[in-house]
C-alpha cells in the first residue's frame, strides 16, 4: 500500500489539475519515490524470497534505479542536453499523458482478471485504508508542519493520496510477496480514487494562488 501510483496516473492528474508548474513539482517528487521504491520496496519484497545479499542483488539489477540517479545527477550538475536530443525527449514527453493513460487502462484490466478471482481479507482492507485514507491525513499534517505553501501544497498531496501502483503487483510476482493480495489492493483503491480524488482537488484548488 506504501508504493503509489504517482507516474502513470499521478502526472497526467497533476498536470491537468495544476498545469506545467505543477506537473514540474510532481516530477522532482516521482523521481525521488523512482528511488525509494527501485531501493527499499525491491529489497523489502525481495526478502520474501531471498536473503539479505540475494535481496541487495535485486535492487542493483533495475534499470529504473540508475535512470532516476543519472536524471538527478543531470539537474544538480547543471548538464543539458544536447539540442537535438532534447527536442526529441520534449517530443516523447508531449506525448507521455495520453500514452500512459491507455497503459495505465490496460494494466487495469488484467490486474482486475486476477483481482475479482478472491474475496476481501483483513490485510486487504488494511491496506485500503493505509493507502486511501490515512496517508492522505498523514501527508496533509506533514505539509503543514513543514510550512509547505503554494502550488507545491496540493501537488504532493495529491500525490501522496495515489491509488496502489500498478508495478506493486509486478514486484509482488517477481519476488512471491501476495501478489493476488496486491492485484486487490490496486484494483480497489484505483476504484476508490475515483472518488476520493476528485473530493481532494475540489478542497485544495481554491486555495492554489
Amino acid at each position: 500500500a506504501t508504493l503509489t501510483n504517482s507516474v502513470n496516473y499521478g502526472l497526467p492528474l497533476v498536470l491537468l489539475a495544476f498545469g506545467q508548474a505543477g506537473l514540474d513539482k510532481a516530477s522532482v517528487y516521482v523521481i525521488l519515490q523512482m528511488i525509494i521504491v527501485h531501493t527499499f520496496g525491491v529489497f523489502f519484497a525481495a526478502r520474501s524470497r531471498f536473503s539479505v545479499r540475494g535481496a541487495i542483488k535485486s535492487v542493483f539489477s533495475l534499470p529504473a534505479l540508475y535512470a532516476a540517479v543519472l536524471a538527478i545527477l543531470l539537474r544538480v550538475l547543471g548538464i543539458t542536453l544536447p539540442l537535438g536530443l532534447e527536442q526529441g525527449v520534449s517530443m516523447v514527453a508531449s506525448a507521455y499523458s495520453p500514452v500512459v493513460l491507455v497503459v495505465l487502462g490496460a494494466q487495469m484490466a488484467l490486474v482486475g482478471q486476477t483481482a475479482r478471482e478472491h474475496g476481501p481479507v483483513p490485510a486487504f482492507w488494511a491496506g485500503l485504508a493505509l493507502r486511501m485514507f490515512l496517508s492522505p491525513l498523514v501527508a496533509w499534517g506533514c505539509l503543514l508542519v513543514l510550512g509547505v505553501k503554494g502550488t507545491s501544497f496540493p501537488v504532493l498531496l495529491v500525490l501522496a493520496s495515489m491509488p496502489v501502483a500498478v508495478n506493486a503487483v509486478i514486484l509482488a510476482e517477481k519476488f512471491d510477496a501476495a501478489p493476488r493480495l496486491v492485484s486487490r489492493c490496486i484494483l480497489w483503491t484505483t476504484l476508490a480514487s475515483f472518488v476520493t480524488l476528485p473530493l481532494l482537488l475540489t478542497v485544495v484548488s481554491p486555495a492554489v494562488p
